[in-house]
């Protein structure tokens, strides 16, 4: 094991038995990156885990939040609460570990890679799903059922689910893919020949999961203006369910979107050039940082726009008798 320390970084020459696994940039205790990281990641995985868990139970004692617009979300806040309970703190001790382990870089990137693809998906899953309630509204109902639902929901953790076991499969000389750090573990582009494929399976499952989105606010959108004032306010559940899927899938895009042109100017540099290992910068550190934000966002947002959840909200802990009153 061979380590320099510069100023502010130790960059790490790992010469272990595992294959692949030879070179990352570790941040110091010393350097503000890293007091920033730790602070950050600590308060988000403290809001994503109350805000997730506390949204969810309101949520299953109120009978009238039971529909499948809410059962999407359930499954999206069911991801976001996990991303708190699990990868965050595993991020931290990625972040905090003097000398980072094969074996924690691959459970840290395998939680993260999983539960933020799962993300995703649900999120998209949630635009279908207010674009199906727009468009054909008469017939909404009687075609969303229970099996459907559920079927839904298994398919937002399937596909993530089997992207992220092929970094694990050791078959990274095939392209199939290998965990490296920059801040966190995870899928690098700085590492073409290991990740080729996995990347191009990411790349596609990204970009589909994208225009699905884009695509079902555009009709969203289009079908919205179309409609008259008075068709806008006959049905006011449906306009408040658009509008707090429309700032989730919103805030989501805007907090993602630097570390997507993080990746995009990786994706670009190493197709012109030979790679070389890449350098963190405050960029990089605060595009990590405002993606693995989206777990403690999101429940604030749905908080914020439900008013069932808002007369709940500031009650603790056990639900009270009203609460159970309104399930009946």
């Amino acid at each position: 094991m061979a380590t320099i320390t510069t100023q502010n970084s130790t960059w790490t020459s790992n010469a272990s038995k595992e294959p692949g696994f030879i070179t990352w940039e570790r941040l110091s205790p010393n350097d503000p990156r890293f007091i920033l990281a730790v602070i950050f990641c600590s308060f988000i995985c403290f809001i994503a885990i109350f805000g997730n868990l506390r949204n969810l139970i309101m949520i299953y004692n109120c009978r009238r939040l039971h529909d499948m617009n809410n059962l999407c979300i359930c499954n999206l806040a069911v991801v976001d609460f996990l991303t708190g309970l699990i990868v965050i703190p595993l991020g931290i001790s990625t972040l905090a570990a003097e000398t980072l382990g094969y074996l924690l870089c691959q459970i840290q990137g395998f939680f993260t890679l999983l539960l933020y693809l799962s993300s995703l998906a649900a999120t998209s899953i949630i635009s279908v799903d207010r674009c199906s309630a727009v468009v054909n509204p008469f017939g909404y109902k009687s075609h969303i059922t229970v099996s459907k639902c559920a079927f839904i929901a298994t398919f937002t953790w399937f596909i993530p689910s089997i992207i992220s076991i092929l970094p694990l499969l050791g078959f990274e000389r095939i392209g199939l893919g290998k965990f490296y750090v920059l801040l966190l573990c995870g899928i690098s582009f700085d590492h073409p020949i290991e990740n080729f494929i996995v990347s191009w399976i990411l790349t596609i499952f990204l970009v589909v999961n994208i225009v699905t989105i884009c695509m079902s606010y555009l009709v969203i959108f289009i079908v919205a203006y179309r409609k008259t004032v008075q068709d806008l306010t006959r049905n006011s559940k449906l306009s408040r369910s658009i509008r707090t899927t429309g700032l989730i899938v919103g805030t989501n895009f805007l907090f993602w979107l630097p570390y997507i042109v993080l990746n995009v100017q990786d994706f670009v540099y190493n197709t012109s050039v030979p790679p070389v290992p890449t350098t963190l910068n405050y960029f990089t550190t605060i595009a990590c940082l405002m993606a693995l934000s989206s777990p403690a966002i999101n429940p604030i947002i749905y908080a914020a726009t439900s008013k069932h959840l808002r007369k709940r909200f500031t009650r603790v802990g056990i639900p009270s008798q009203s609460t159970y009153a309104s399930r009946e």
